[in-house]
């Protein structure tokens, strides 16, 4: 009976602990992450504040689209493909467009208490990568790209569909 009381306060007292260390990380002030591309085969992490560069405004046609890329604190190596890859598609195959102002890439990192919006805007179960289409000021038309979790070890059928759906929610 002796052990069963030390085991049982034994438990509790990791329980409360845990909840401690818990609540003590979530009152920290999160700091987003930013992979430096190309600094090496690792991916390496510098720990920087994101701030996204003004776009030009479309020139004939007001519409433009942002590729979001949502994630968490926690990143894979996955998370962290899908992320290059789509960021890659964006800059490479839509330069252009991006020069205009008609498309931008953003990473979103949800879990800081001033993006948590997005959660439940987009609906978003998983770390994802949404398309929004804005007229002028107001946004009209969105889409989550459910597949780039099936297609990111193949890039180039990653970098088609990326292609694809960009190219339709732009209308070219």
């Amino acid at each position: 009976m002796n052990a069963k009381k030390i085991l049982t306060w034994s438990l509790l007292f990791f329980v409360g602990i845990s909840l401690a260390a818990v609540i003590s990380r979530s009152r920290r002030e999160p700091v987003e992450l930013k992979p430096i591309i190309g600094a090496g085969a690792d991916d390496t992490i510098k720990r920087q504040k994101i701030t996204p560069a003004p776009i030009a405004p479309a020139k004939k046609n007001k519409q433009r689209v942002v590729v979001y890329y949502f994630h968490g604190r926690a990143r894979c190596y996955t998370c962290k493909t899908i992320e290059r890859l789509t960021r890659e598609s964006v800059d490479r195959d839509f330069a252009k467009e991006k020069r205009a102002g008609q498309i931008e890439f953003k990473a979103v990192n949800v879990e800081m208490r001033e993006n948590s919006h997005f959660i439940q805007d987009y609906r978003l179960t998983s770390k994802s990568v949404v398309l929004q289409k804005i007229a002028g000021a107001a946004p009209v038309d969105w889409k989550i790209l459910d597949k780039t979790w099936v297609l990111v070890r193949d890039k180039e059928a990653f970098t088609r569909y990326i292609q694809t759906e960009v190219k339709t929610m732009l209308g070219i």
